[in-house]
């Protein structure tokens, strides 16, 4: 499957295994699929289990061989294959397999689609990228957001073309006007002013790696639903069983009577339990005047009984999202699945096992939930936060100190950057805000300390202390290697600016000692220039520059 297109029978038949397996199904006993194939290989945010169908997921493996074939152009394997098949490259791929030639190479070239729709460029001098006819900033090439032809001379434009000699973006070069939203995403690109850095080709995910998960979706040829979040099913603080039984209850198909008499079978509708209504998934867990008494006994908090007149899904998400505790100890959406849990095996020991006269729900709930709690601890969502002290403090004599900070309205969002020098008694040398455009929080902090330290060296400062309140921006600037692609310009040009100082400190603080720094960025999302730079104090951080300078504490709970 990895190297290799299995033939769509093949793929149907490992689907149908995967479908009997996971309903219990064989050839001696047939079950009912509960749950539609279609909705299980959804991903789980949209209401699947996130299993894949065969096909798509065949297709995502060779998508990822044709990865390895550019990534690894000098192994053997690669020169061979691009020698007989593709002496152009590995992006050109357009050669018919033949029936004599290697299923690998028919395999890479099943897979080049969906390659070459998850791959896009990173701009780090923008000499090799086209602006308008390359993928390399927003989903789409910029030529499909404008309508009409291009000037002769703009078609062949490269991302260099359009920018100013000292990183900044001059959109005046071009004869049409872009939207305002799209000059945005591009003037948050950032191009290597410093470090000498070449564009590069990167997979469309959050680091530039391939992602499996990313070409399956591309692969499948069904469109993507836009369900009602479901991702709160596997954050529910109990069993995988108990999950499963909820996504169970959030698709409405659990075996319950009225469920089966709906698909066919020749049940009697009613409730096994009270004997009169109607056994609705609804009834069967709440509305029954045996789980009624049941919840009753349960002494339910009183922020949730509320949610005891709500449809049924509105009714599991409210509760089993809680963050309530039931007894001091117990989270109550602990508790409560578990006590949805013993009331579906109670009611299957009524009808499987005719024992009319079960032991108490609540006692077994409640063993279940502290048994559970014993052997994994307390729900992460109610952990007891403990308060520390947190302030601002002056760096060393002769020292300086730089607080940058980046802000994101929305992360993806409109984002600005900020930063303030200050000596060792406290008052200010220098500081700066910048509107960066629309781009992550990550970026806006990265962007945000480069502009600080060009600052710092204008100023020529020597010693410097550096303090972000992004622990990620951090550990990537301090980090020996470039893990993340999409970042790897703005990370070469500030650990380049690092090496001017004669010594320097990076370390991560607090966001509550980041005060002034903050002020500054979220000014730089608002403002009409790309950057403005302060030689003295605005008015608008004058009583944020007090509070660091008073020795006052904030507290953080952590």
């Amino acid at each position: 499957m990895q190297s290799t297109a299995l033939p769509s029978s093949t793929c149907s038949e490992l689907d149908r295994l995967n479908r009997n397996f996971l309903w219990g199904s064989s050839s001696e006993k047939k079950k009912m699929h509960m749950v539609g194939w279609n909705k299980v290989c959804r991903p789980r945010n949209e209401g699947g289990l996130g299993l894949y169908t065969a096909k798509p997921r065949n297709i995502a493996l060779l998508a990822k061989l044709n990865w390895r074939l550019f990534h690894e152009k000098d192994s053997l394997w690669a020169k061979t294959l691009l020698a007989k098949y593709c002496p152009h490259g590995p992006l050109d791929i357009s050669a018919r397999p033949k029936k004599s030639g290697s299923c690998i190479w028919r395999g890479l070239k099943m897979g080049n689609d969906v390659f070459k729709q998850g791959i896009r460029w990173v701009v780090n001098n923008g000499q090799q990228v086209s602006f308008w006819h390359d993928k390399w900033v927003g989903n789409s090439l910029l030529r499909d957001v404008i309508q009409g032809p291009l000037p002769p001379g703009e078609n062949s434009f490269r991302v260099s073309d359009v920018i100013e000699g000292s990183g900044f973006w001059d959109f005046s070069r071009l004869s049409i006007t872009l939207p305002s939203t799209t000059q945005d995403y591009i003037r948050a690109v950032h191009v290597c002013t410093i470090s000498l850095q070449q564009d590069q080709l990167a997979w469309e995910s959050s680091d530039g790696e391939f992602c499996l998960e990313k070409a399956y979706l591309l692969a499948c040829t069904s469109p993507t639903i836009n369900s009602s979040p479901s991702a709160w099913i596997w954050k529910v603080f109990t069993s995988p069983r108990i999950c499963f039984f909820l996504w169970q209850c959030y698709h409405l198909s659990v075996p319950v009577r009225d469920t089966l008499a709906s698909r066919g079978l020749n049940v009697p509708p009613y409730c096994p339990r009270c004997l009169v209504a109607n056994e609705t998934l609804i009834h069967m867990l709440r509305d029954c005047p045996d789980s009624i008494s049941f919840w009753q006994a349960l002494n339910i908090p009183v922020a949730c009984k509320q949610s005891f007149s709500f449809p049924v899904s509105d009714w599991l998400h409210f509760n089993c999202t809680s963050t309530r505790s039931f007894d001091g100890t117990l989270s109550w959406q602990s508790v409560f699945a578990f006590g949805l849990w013993n009331l579906w095996l109670r009611r299957n020991q009524v009808i499987f096992n005719d024992r009319p006269c079960l032991p108490d729900p609540f006692t077994s709930t409640m063993s279940y939930a502290y048994e559970f709690f014993c052997l994994l601890g307390k729900c992460p969502k109610c952990r007891n936060l403990s308060p520390i002290p947190v302030k601002w403090t002056p760096p060393s004599m002769g020292w300086a100190k730089l607080n940058t900070d980046g802000s994101s309205m929305g992360n993806l969002g409109i984002a600005g950057g900020g930063g303030v020098i200050r000596d060792s008694f406290g008052v200010w040398v220098g500081g700066f805000s910048r509107a960066i455009g629309h781009t992550t929080s990550v970026q806006a902090e990265l962007r945000a300390l480069k502009d600080g330290l060009n600052l710092a060296i204008d100023l020529e400062i020597p010693y410097l202390d550096i303090e972000m309140d992004s622990l990620v921006a951090v550990n990537l600037v301090n980090s020996t290697v470039i893990t993340n692609v999409f970042l790897s310009s703005i990370v070469g040009d500030c650990r380049c600016l690092l090496e001017k100082f004669e010594r320097f400190t990076l370390k991560h603080i607090y966001r509550e000692a980041n005060g002034v720094a903050d002020i500054l960025a979220k000014a730089g999302c608002d403002q009409q220039v790309d950057f403005l730079c302060f030689s003295l104090a605005p008015a608008h951080v004058l009583a944020a520059l007090d509070f660091d300078n008073s020795n006052v504490l904030r507290f953080r709970l952590i």
